[in-house]
């Protein structure tokens, strides 16, 4: 694993996590219009858009270290408990806001319906707006409780834990790391790919980048184009 240089030793790399939270802010801000992009009807795309939705809620639900983080923040940096638990609320809004979207998105799928396809998009929308806010106060108050109160053991088993969650089809697997790349710099997606599994590393050099351009452009369709 390359370390990041800016990093001191002996201290915690949180920058894939940086990655993975402008992937999920981008994504989300497009995901209202793409929703409304779709035809009436046009179930072949709806359930394009519905599967990239999914994926999506995937990788905000494995990136989700807060299942195993906040007890040990808790215990460790007592003190922040007020910022810790106005996020833990938050991160529990977040939670049904996602139930809410999965049960639209299901029903859009079956036949396109217009009146369920704006109701999907409303609720994205307000999704992004809570994400937003949560991901911001969570770089502000919880990165630096993490470099402070974990230990890099700690932090790299947290991460790998939460891999385990992602979903495991190499399509997928991919899909996920395009994401996360599109925004980066040259120096942050080598230490980004540094970290991907030791096979991964040249599939997505070889195949990965190559699919992930195809599928993207499909999913956004010509909703950028459009402004």
């Amino acid at each position: 694993m390359l370390i990041d240089p800016s990093t001191s030793p002996g201290k915690p790399q949180t920058e894939r996590m940086l990655l993975i939270h402008g992937a999920l802010r981008r994504e989300f801000a497009l995901l209202p219009r793409i929703v409304r992009s779709v035809e009436a009807s046009d179930v072949r795309r709806a359930r394009a858009v519905v599967r990239h939705i999914h994926l999506l809620l995937a990788l905000l639900d494995g990136h989700d270290e807060d299942v195993t983080l906040w007890p040990i923040l808790h215990q460790r940096a007592w003190m922040n408990a007020g910022p810790l638990d106005a996020l833990e609320r938050r991160q529990r809004k977040i939670v049904n806001c996602i139930a809410w979207i999965e049960k639209s998105a299901e029903c859009w799928q079956v036949d396109g319906d217009v009146p369920v396809r704006n109701g999907l998009a409303v609720d994205l929308q307000d999704t992004l707006a809570l994400l937003t806010e949560h991901l911001d106060l969570k770089e502000r108050d919880v990165l630096p409780l993490i470099y402070e109160h974990l230990s890099v053991a700690e932090w790299r088993t947290l991460q790998r834990d939460n891999r385990d969650r992602f979903p495991t089809g190499f399509r997928d697997r991919m899909i996920l790391a395009g994401l996360a790349l599109e925004d980066a710099s040259d120096s942050e997606a080598t230490r980004f790919v540094s970290d991907l599994p030791p096979l991964d590393r040249p599939l997505w050099r070889l195949i990965g980048s190559r699919m992930y351009v195809r599928y993207i452009a499909e999913i956004r369709g010509l909703v950028l184009s459009r402004g």
